[in-house]
């Protein structure tokens, strides 16, 4: 009786047996496809360098980290320092785009591959933080040239590991810009 029950369904264990493992690695296979099709691509930067995006040069010219005291000397809040970037943006002749904008955030190593985000302050001033006369805290191109400064409060040590992530406003290109030593 057991050699009747092997000769009826053995070709249909040997299918499943072949297939089961199959369908998991083309399943893991499309996965691994659609994750590594929705990164987008980073371009690093080293400080100091320059790099283009929308026909305008970005270089990061100071970053520096800032206790955020006020004068009794309260910390606010505790285990966080601001980290200041100002970033030169030129338009090169002939290839500026007007009418875009570009968005930065602060990233540093996660776990697992990923990254931690800050994004820019929006009122540096409640943590006493001035911000230069002669700089913009936004980055909207517009065909002339500024200094970009960024204003972000991170945890105590974030600089060390720290860059800023520029992107231009709708596209998925990443430029990772090391910040100064």
């Amino acid at each position: 009786m057991r050699r009747g029950w092997w000769r009826r369904n053995g070709v249909a264990v040997a299918v499943i047996t072949v297939s089961v493992p199959g369908l998991i690695w083309l399943l893991g296979g499309v996965i691994l496809t659609e994750r590594l099709a929705n990164e987008p691509a980073v371009t690093l930067v080293d400080a100091g360098d320059s790099t283009q995006l929308a026909g305008y040069r970005f270089t990061l010219t100071a970053s520096d980290t800032f206790d955020p005291r006020d004068p009794e000397g309260e910390t606010r809040p505790v285990g966080a320092e601001l980290v200041a970037a100002i970033l030169s943006v030129e338009p090169i002749a002939g290839e500026a785009q007007e009418d875009a904008s570009c968005t930065a955030t602060l990233t540093a190593p996660g776990p697992e591959r990923l990254r931690r985000t800050w994004e820019r302050l929006g009122s540096p001033g409640d943590y006493l933080y001035r911000l230069a006369d002669d700089t913009k805290s936004a980055c909207v191109l517009d065909g002339t040239a500024f200094e970009y400064e960024l204003v972000f409060l991170a945890p105590t040590g974030t600089y060390d590991v720290a860059s800023i992530d520029l992107t231009l406003d709708g596209e998925r290109t990443i430029h990772r810009l090391q910040l100064e030593q």
